[in-house]
């Protein structure tokens, strides 16, 4: 948001140079939202710390506060840092999966601001697979919280420039990482009940490879 109040008009810039990397990632510290391709789709994304980031958002997507912001972490150290209940189970489908299309629930570990999913004690955590969206991850050195690039109810985008059709004000930064690969978005998989597996959503990776892994069968 610029000092009169307008908003900002939205930018499509590559990762050739370093220092638009560097931009992007202060400006998600600082509470702002960039968009960035993903190995599935094209996503929004803020510093998980920001709250004020989080609230963005939510406004530039229209999305009702009680859907929950899906969390990226940029390697497995950093699972530890955003969920609790990581069993023998979990790190079995992140060995087979990760990075990859797979997104697990978990408890919510406490030092994560309650306004990813406001009433619940679960999150949805993925370590992605797509180089720009991991070098975002490392240069910011912390979780991401992030949903994909569209306003509620529109197809998600795809390339830099649907993502500047969707958002022409309001994001900090439109990292271009070309076509996103996926265009399927991430199966969602509940563990938060030990036990007791259930598929929320089948996308980029089936019920059956899921229950191969695990050895069980998902409600």
């Amino acid at each position: 948001m610029s000092e009169d109040n307008v908003p900002v008009s939205s930018l499509i810039v590559t990762l050739d140079k370093q220092e638009a990397l560097q931009q992007a990632v202060a400006a998600m510290r600082a509470g702002e939202v960039v968009a960035f391709a993903t190995d599935t789709v094209y996503g929004l994304g803020t510093a998980l710390s920001s709250r004020e980031g989080i609230a963005r958002i939510y406004a530039l997507k229209g999305r009702g506060s009680e859907k929950a912001l899906p969390v990226l972490i940029g390697d497995r150290a950093q699972l530890h840092q955003v969920a609790t209940g990581i069993t023998v189970a979990v790190e079995r489908l992140a060995d087979h999966f990760w990075p990859g299309a797979l997104t697990i629930v978990l408890p919510r570990h406490a030092s994560v601001p309650p306004d990813v999913a406001l009433g619940r004690g679960s999150i949805g955590i993925r370590l992605p697979d797509h180089a720009t969206t991991i070098a975002v991850l490392m240069a910011l050195g912390a979780p991401i919280a992030s949903t994909s690039a569209n306003p509620t109810g529109q197809p998600a985008a795809m390339t830099a420039q649907e993502a500047l059709a969707y958002f022409p004000h309001g994001l900090a930064a439109i990292l271009d990482g070309g076509q996103a690969p996926g265009g399927v978005a991430s199966t969602v998989l509940d563990l938060t009940r030990p036990g007791r597996p259930v598929l929320l959503r089948q996308g980029a990776i089936s019920r059956s490879a899921l229950q191969e892994v695990l050895g069980r069968p998902i409600a």
